[in-house]
């Protein structure tokens, strides 16, 4: 990283960023972020990597990324996160499903229904099964995917629900509408995180600047389309 420190010393935003999500956060905040930040420091070079939780932490105590989002915090001392946000978890249902109806869902109306999960390398596999655990909900799960959009695409088949981050009811899924789950609600962290053991560059803080922003102005959106209050 010493041609980065020089460049940072001399002012410059620019050399190398090495950029890594989860395939959960990344469809739904990367675009954006990339692009302001491009847009901002053109002559950064960027590369992104989307994998699990464990491989992207692998790959920045390498020092094979600079920086991540990702949503859990790390038992592993030389990665620090910060805080970006929380995000709400929606349940997703077919538009035709009576619990698409619902201006809130309850934890027991969830009872029996037919789940579709991420793999459990994916937190959100993880973080979901708590959910379901502390709140005495045991569906029968159908798949055990590798993509959201997989699930999205089952949900508009008809075949099960699932719960997903609210960032993704951004999209557009025809038959499949997103469902707030009332107390306790669901929801997860987003982290932005980075080695606190390698050089750090200016590019890395910006990128982290700038995500910070994105995410806040995404979580402040409504999602698309939900089920309208009729209050």
């Amino acid at each position: 990283h010493t041609v980065n420190e020089i460049r940072d010393l001399k002012g410059e935003v620019s050399g190398t960023l090495r950029v890594g999500a989860i395939p959960t956060i990344g469809p739904f905040v990367l675009p954006e972020v990339l692009q302001r930040f491009s847009q901002k420091y053109p002559n950064v070079e960027l590369h992104v990597t989307e994998d699990v939780t464990a491989r992207i932490l692998g790959l920045l105590e390498q020092g094979a990324l600079d920086v991540a989002l990702l949503s859990v915090v790390p038992d592993r001392p030389g990665i620090h996160t910060e805080l970006a946000g929380t995000e709400e978890l929606l349940a997703i249902v077919n538009s035709a499903h009576p619990l698409a109806r619902a201006e809130k869902l309850q934890w027991s109306q969830l009872e029996n229904e037919r789940f579709l999960v991420l793999g459990e390398e994916h937190c959100l596999a993880e973080q979901t099964a708590w959910f379901c655990r502390k709140n005495r909900v045991s569906g029968r799960t159908m798949l055990e995917g590798a993509q959201l959009a997989t699930i999205a695409a089952l949900v508009e088949s008809g075949l099960g629900i699932s719960l997903v981050p609210k960032l993704m009811s951004d999209g557009r899924y025809g038959e499949c509408r997103f469902v707030p789950i009332g107390a306790p609600s669901p929801s997860r962290p987003l982290y932005i995180a980075w080695s606190v053991l390698r050089y750090r560059s200016q590019a890395g803080r910006e990128f982290s600047r700038i995500a910070l922003q994105v995410i806040d102005e995404l979580l402040a959106r409504n999602p698309a389309n939900t089920v309208e209050s009729t209050v």
